[in-house]
C-alpha cells in the first residue's frame, strides 16, 4: 500500500516527497504538547529567568543544524565547487561549531548536556587496569 501511495505521489512531482513528512512533524508536535512534562512554576532563578515551560533549547538546535547543514552541503557541493568555496564553508562550520559549545556551556537547559563523569568502566580502561583483569 504504501509503496503505491508513495509512486501516485511521485507521479505528479517528486518535491512531493519533502512535504509528505510534515503532517508527521505536527502530530509529533502535538503529541510532544500534550505528552511531555512541562517544569513546574519554581522560582525564576531556577530556570535560570526563563518562563516555566519546556526548556526547548531552540538557539542551539539552529547552531548545530547549521553546522551539521554546512558539512553536508560542503561534502555533497565539493566536487563542482573551487577549493577556496569548500574549505570556506568548513571554517564557517567550525565558527558554529564553537558557537554552539560556548551555547551549551551557559544554557540553563542546553540541547545537549556535557559532563565529565567518567564511568568506572571506561576510567579502568584509561589508566591500565582493565588490562589486569
Amino acid at each position: 500500500m504504501a509503496r503505491c501511495l508513495g509512486g501516485l505521489l511521485v507521479e505528479s512531482s517528486w518535491r512531493w516527497i519533502f512535504l509528505i513528512n510534515l503532517p508527521l512533524v505536527l502530530a509529533a508536535l502535538a503529541a510532544g504538547v500534550a505528552i511531555l512534562p512541562r517544569r513546574g512554576n519554581e522560582p525564576s532563578s531556577q530556570h535560570g529567568g526563563q518562563r516555566p515551560g519546556w526548556g526547548i533549547d531552540v538557539a542551539g538546535a539552529f547552531l548545530v543544524l547549521g553546522a551539521v547543514g554546512l558539512v553536508c552541503t560542503a561534502l555533497t557541493e565539493a566536487p563542482g565547487w573551487p577549493p577556496s568555496r569548500t574549505w570556506l564553508v568548513l571554517a564557517a562550520r567550525l565558527v558554529l561549531a564553537a558557537a554552539f559549545v560556548a551555547h551549551i556551556r551557559r544554557h540553563p537547559e542546553p540541547l545537549v548536556r556535557v559532563t565529565r563523569k567518567v564511568s568506572s568502566q571506561v576510567r579502568a580502561s584509561r589508566d591500565g587496569r582493565g588490562l589486569i583483569s
